[in-house]
């Protein structure tokens, strides 16, 4: 998805939404899957944002 890309903020909600689309993550008392699932696409976001993207 990012490979050769230069990192463009339509490209880094699209790597973030892919991740937490394909995250398995499991219900426990900690937290839900769905707020995992919602974390893992902010945590990517974030990620890629620090990298110089999204300008």
């Amino acid at each position: 998805l990012l490979a050769g890309a230069s990192l463009t903020a339509d490209q880094i909600q699209a790597a973030a939404r892919t991740a937490a689309a394909e995250s398995r993550p499991i219900d426990d008392a900690k937290g839900s899957a769905w707020y995992r699932r919602h974390m893992v696409e902010v945590l990517v976001r974030r990620a890629l944002t620090s990298l110089g993207g999204g300008a």
